[in-house]
C-alpha cells in the first residue's frame, strides 16, 4: 500500500464497500457514512456528493481507483499532504508528515485533490460552486438557516464565546431562540460593558478571569507541532484561555464566530474601510462576480480560522464555525444588493433587533480595538 494517514487524531473512520473515509471535524445532516457509502471509481462522483454536504470538515477518501483528499470551503479543520516518491501520506499535523522523512503541504481550502493509483498522477477539484444571483428582498431563508446552522452545531458539550458584538451575538441570540441557556464564556477586555451584562445575564454566561494564558512551553509546542513562524497574538492566547477553561468544566466544543468580520461586512460599511484588512470598503457590487471571492479562503480568512484551529487542537477542543455554514452563505449570497450595503452587517442586526437582543448599534468592537461609531 502506498497511502497512510499519519495523524494521531480523528474523528473516525468510515467504511463501505467501495472504500474508506478518515474524517477529522463534523458532517451535519447526512454524515460521512453517507459520504462514503456513495463513493464509485469516478472522482467526479464524489465532486457532485460534495455538493450537498454541510459542514466543518477535512477528510482522506481511499477507492481501488484513487486517493482524495478534501477541505471544506473555509478550511476549518487543517490537514497536510505528501506525494514524494509515489508514496502518499495524509495527515493533520504536518510534523507527523516530517518525521516520516518527507515534506508536508497545507492543502488550501474549499479544495479536492485527487490522486490516480495507476501513475500517482495529481488534479486538483474545487469543492464547492456557488450561486451569486442576488435576487431575495427578505431574510427569511438567512434566519431560517442560521437558526439551523447553530442547532445542527450545538450539543451538551459546547460553548459560545460571547462578546459585545455582532458575531458572538447573532449566534447566542440564536440559541437562545431556541431555547438554550448557560452556554456562553466571555472576557470583560475591549467590550460594552452594558450590552456584556445585559446578554450575560439572558444566558447565564461566565466571565473569564484575566489568568490562563499560554505558558512558554505550549506555545513552543504549538510552534514545533504546525509552523515556527506561526504568531501567537492577543486572540491566539485568549483561545487558549477559553479551552483551558472547557477543560476544566468538561466541554469539548466551541461555536466559533469567525468570518463575521470577513465574509458579511468586509471590514467595512458605506464604502469606509474600517482597517488594513478591509478590500472593498463593505460596499458590495451589483455582481457579485466583480469580487468574489473576497477575503480569499487561503490568504486572509482561513488564516484565522486556521489559527482557532491549531490552538484549540493543541488543548483537545474541537471549534464549529455557525456563520460559515453553507446553507447560511448560500441564502445571504441570494439577497439583493440593496439588503446586504442597507446597514453594517444588516442580515445580523435585523435578527437580533428582531428579537429584541441586546445590541449596540452600528459599532464595530475587535481584539485590541476602540469601538468605531460608523454613523
Amino acid at each position: 500500500m502506498n497511502s497512510v494517514w499519519v495523524g494521531t487524531k480523528h474523528n473516525g473512520v468510515y467504511t463501505s464497500n467501495s472504500g474508506q473515509l478518515i474524517a477529522v471535524g463534523f458532517c451535519y445532516d447526512s454524515g460521512f457514512q453517507s459520504i462514503v457509502d456513495q463513493l464509485t471509481d469516478q472522482p467526479q462522483d464524489l465532486i457532485e456528493v460534495l455538493q450537498s454536504v454541510n459542514g466543518d470538515y477535512a477528510f482522506f477518501v481511499e477507492t481501488d481507483s484513487y486517493y482524495a483528499v478534501v477541505t471544506d470551503p473555509w478550511k476549518t479543520k487543517h490537514i497536510w499532504i505528501s506525494t514524494n516518491n509515489n508514496r502518499l501520506l495524509v495527515s493533520n499535523t504536518p510534523v507527523t508528515i516530517r518525521q516520516q522523512d518527507q515534506h508536508a503541504y497545507t492543502v488550501d481550502p474549499n479544495t479536492v485533490i485527487v490522486v490516480d493509483k495507476k501513475d500517482f498522477s495529481v488534479k486538483k477539484y474545487t469543492n464547492r460552486s456557488w450561486n451569486l444571483k442576488q435576487t431575495v428582498n427578505n431574510h427569511n431563508a438567512v434566519f431560517d438557516a442560521l437558526e439551523r446552522s447553530v442547532a445542527r452545531r450545538y450539543n451538551s458539550e459546547s460553548i459560545t464565546t460571547l462578546s459585545s458584538g455582532y458575531d458572538s451575538g447573532v449566534i447566542a441570540c440564536a440559541l437562545h431562540n431556541l431555547g438554550y441557556k448557560k452556554f456562553s464564556v466571555s472576557f470583560a477586555s475591549s467590550e460594552d460593558k452594558t450590552v456584556l451584562a445585559a446578554r450575560l445575564k439572558l444566558h447565564g454566561g461566565t466571565v473569564l478571569p484575566e489568568t490562563g494564558q499560554m505558558t512558554e512551553q505550549e506555545k513552543q509546542d504549538i510552534r514545533s507541532l504546525y509552523v515556527q513562524r506561526y504568531s501567537l497574538d492577543e486572540s491566539g492566547e485568549s483561545i487558549a484561555r477559553v479551552c483551558k477553561h472547557m477543560n476544566k468544566i468538561g466541554k469539548t466544543n466551541i461555536l466559533a464566530g469567525n468570518s463575521g468580520d470577513e465574509f458579511y461586512s468586509d471590514y467595512g460599511y458605506l464604502g469606509k474601510q474600517l482597517g488594513e484588512k478591509s478590500l472593498f470598503g463593505g460596499w458590495f457590487p451589483d455582481d457579485l462576480e466583480l469580487i468574489w471571492p473576497w477575503h480569499d479562503y487561503m490568504n486572509k480568512q482561513s488564516n484565522l480560522i486556521s489559527r482557532l484551529d491549531l490552538v484549540s487542537g493543541y488543548f483537545g477542543i474541537q471549534h464549529k464555525e455557525p456563520l460559515l455554514d453553507v446553507e447560511l452563505v448560500q441564502a445571504w449570497l441570494n439577497t439583493t444588493v440593496k439588503l446586504k450595503n442597507r446597514r453594517y452587517k444588516n442580515w445580523m442586526y435585523e435578527y437580533m433587533i428582531e428579537h429584541n437582543y441586546p445590541m449596540l448599534v452600528d459599532v464595530k468592537i475587535g481584539f485590541g480595538n476602540d469601538p468605531k461609531f460608523l454613523n
